[in-house]
This record gives C-alpha cells, structure tokens and sequence, in this order.
C-alpha cells in the first residue's frame, strides 16, 4: 500500500518502522526539519518537512494515489483536519490521532464523521483500555480478542505447580472450548499436538471461549484475585482514561498526582476515585499514603525515569501488582528485565491497534509474545484452498494449528474433521515461517 504519515513523533515514527517491515512504500511529513531529517537517515522513506494541512504539499506528494492517510501529530485538530483534506484529495482511508476524549464520544457533535475519518484512536485512550485488561485478569501476560469478542487469546506463564503439568495436553483435563495454541519454552515458540506437555515456567497460549479461559486459570496454577485497591500515579490522559474505565469496578482507585491544580481538576472530573496532591517518587509521600497496602500500583507519568522509579519503590513498600508505562524506544528492553510485571508503551499499543486496520481486509494479525509466532484472524473466500475439505485433508504448512471457527456466529474450537466454509471466521496460529504459506490457504 502506499501510506502517508503526517507526524514524524515516537508514534509516527514507530508505526512508519512497522509499515516499512511489511513492505509498504511511505512518504512521512512533518513540520520539523531536524525531525525529518533524522527520520530520512533512519528510515527507507520519503520524508517531507512541510505543513500537515497544505492541500498543495500533499497534491504534490501523491495523496490522490494514497491507500491510507495517517494524522498523527501531537495536535488534535491539525490531525482532524489534515484527515479532511486528504479524504477530500483522494486518500482512500484516513485515520486521525486525538487526545481529547470529546473527539470520541462527543455526544452532540460526531467528529469523525464530521471530519470524513475512518479511523479515530487515542493512544492514551488504547493505551488505559490495554492496563484495564491486566487488572481484569491479573495473571495474564497478554489478552486479545477475536470475531467481535466470541474468541478470546490469553498468553499466561505458569510459575506454580499444577495438576496439568507434565501430562499429554490431550489428556490435562483443560475445559471444553480452550486449546493450548503455543508453548513458548526457553524462547523458543512451538505449536504443540496433544502429545506434548507443559512444564513449570513455559509461557502458554491459550485460544478459546472467554467463559472457558475464566475456567482453565485455575487449573493452571493462576488464582490471583481482581486487585481490590489500585493506585494510579500520573494525572495525565492514560491515567484519567484508566480511572474512568475503573469507575464502575468495586476496586477502590486512589490517583496520585504532583500538581495541585490538576489535582484539583481531577477530583471534580472523578468523584468516585480518591484523588491525593502528591508526588509518587518520594517514598515519605508513599509510606504516608500506605502505599504498599495496594494491590497495584501504576505508573503512568509522561516521564519513563519517575515511572521506574516510583514503582521500584512502590514494589519495596509491598505492592503486589506493578504496571509501568515506557515513552522512550530505548528503554522498552532494559525496563522488561527490571521484574515489573507489565510494561507498556503506548506507541506499541496504537501500533498493534492500527496494524489490524491496515492489513489485508480478509486478514488480522497479532504477534505472539514478540518470539517468532502470530495469532491470525482469517475470512476465507469461496475458491479458498481451505474452503470445503476436513481440516485433516488440509495440508497446513507445518508450523501452523488451526484453532477455532466461528460459523454463523457460533464459536467452535477446531477439530481434524471439522469443515471450513466460505464466510466463515478462522482463528489460527503459525510461526513467521509459515504464516505466509497458511494465508494462502485462505486466498
């Protein structure tokens, strides 16, 4: 496709990297001459200092024959309106980046239509919804959704001693409606048969009905209670976004934020959260709130260096739960080592959000503890090789599982003689090395 980024930021430019690895040819622009300078050395694109709502800049630098036009600068209106002006110049799609939520769910004014946008996101917005799913199923590495909510993934490792370890998966008595998709062993990612079995300290994919995951967690060691009282350090975007998301939990929500005037914003905006005027990296303020009583602490500033270091001392006091939001690329892979038990950058989150839009329209893909797999929502079409025959006459490359269907609105998980039909939803499972090889199965 040909993709125009407007914005060359840490989430422009982290979604122009995404873009060029799956060999899509981008022009990127922004206002910033040294930025796009920076970005022309590092990146395989064209890259273009320049205003993002200049109808002439854009005519000139292909918009008509663009297939996706990408608002992503720090501003919401410059990106609504840089969305409008290149749908009205023949970009196929548009897809706009907001911060504030009135852009979202206005319940007067519809922005995205008002503005012709096919895509509005909020990274802050995705990124609070992405914490809310740690802290609704705590022993979780990883959840995705598929076929509007009917299959559910979950990544978890087992740290504990259970009685489906060391049995053949075939028979370790794991509900009706799940299957084991993954095992990642030493970082090592296999697609495993009823034959294989889970040891302590394997990472596991699990596909199925969300009600049957809520069943198998327990049987895998995972018992960790919905936190009762989480504790939000930031008064930013992410960290209202998340309280509001909380607001109907029974969770008791305590957000902690340095400036007393936001404070005071924040106490008006979330009568149900106790809002405390403090700063989250003193540990005098910590022990005085009794900090480490809570279940979770989150960290979620605008500066990665006070998040690390306030939850390492959140950590110290007791917290059971940590959850840490990175901004910098570079910190991402030193901070994973640290022993937090989730850390997210928003810049990932949108990435991963957008990347399920951009792709083929027939195909959704997700990675797979980032070693080596992907989990792949797929739509066959009626001359689709897979149309038609017994998954066990199929020849799946290997390196690949098919794991549930979805036919008729019904979720089945996937069985040697069972039949895929034209419209039907697959979900399936492959490794890098043969995901290309089973979406030509569905083609």
């Amino acid at each position: 496709m040909n993709i125009l980024i407007v914005g060359a930021g840490t989430v422009g430019t982290y979604l122009a990297e995404a873009l060029l690895g799956e060999g899509h040819s981008l022009v990127v622009l922004d206002s910033d001459a040294k930025r796009v300078a920076e970005v022309a050395d590092q990146l395989d694109v064209q890259a273009i200092c320049g205003t993002a709502t200049d109808h002439g800049l854009l005519e000139r630098n292909g918009i008509r024959e663009s297939d996706v036009a990408l608002a992503m600068t720090n501003i919401d209106e410059v990106n609504l309106v840089c969305a409008l002006t290149c749908k009205r110049l023949g970009a196929k799609r548009t897809v706009a980046r907001v911060r504030d939520p009135v852009y979202l769910h206005s319940p007067i004014i519809p922005y995205r239509a008002l503005f012709e946008v096919d895509i509005l996101i909020s990274p802050e917005m995705e990124t609070a919804v992405e914490i809310a799913k740690f802290l609704e199923t705590p022993d979780v590495v990883a959840l995705e959704t598929f076929a509007h909510g009917r299959v559910q993934m979950r990544q978890v490792d087992l740290t504990k001693p259970c009685d489906a370890l060391g049995k053949p998966l075939a028979k370790a008595g794991l509900p009706e409606g799940v299957l084991v998709a993954a095992i990642t062993r030493e970082s090592e990612v296999s697609i495993p048969t009823g034959e294989d079995r889970l040891h302590l300290d394997d990472s596991v994919t699990l596909i199925g009905h969300p009600d049957a995951l809520a069943k198998t967690e327990p049987l895998l060691g995972l018992t960790t209670p919905e936190a009762k009282s989480i504790v939000i350090f930031g008064g930013g975007e992410v960290a209202y976004n998340l309280a509001r998301l909380l607001e109907d939990r029974p969770s008791e929500v305590i957000l902690m934020e340095r400036d007393s005037e936001r404070s005071r914003e924040l106490s008006q905006l979330l009568p149900r959260a106790t809002v405390i005027h403090g700063d989250g990296t003193k540990i005098d303020v910590l022990r005085e709130e009794r900090i480490g009583a809570a279940d979770v602490f989150v960290a979620a500033t605008g500066s990665d260096e006070d998040n690390i270091m306030a939850t390492q001392l959140a950590i110290e006091m007791g917290v059971k739960q940590s959850i840490v939001l990175v901004h910098r690329p570079d910190y991402a892979s030193v901070i994973q080592r640290m022993g937090f038990d989730h850390v997210l950058s928003p810049r990932v989150v949108t990435s991963k959000h957008l990347m399920t839009h951009l792709r083929e329209r027939d195909i959704r893909a997700l990675p797979v503890l980032g070693a080596g797999a992907e989990i792949l929502e797929l739509r066959p079409g009626p001359q689709a090789k897979i149309v038609g025959a017994k998954l066990r006459d199929v020849d799946l490359p290997k390196g690949s599982l098919i794991c549930a269907i979805i036919h008729d609105g019904e979720m089945r998980v996937a069985h040697g003689a069972d039949i895929v039909e034209a419209g039907d939803t697959v979900i399936a499972i492959a490794l890098k090395r043969a995901s290309k090889d089973l979406r030509s199965k569905f083609r």
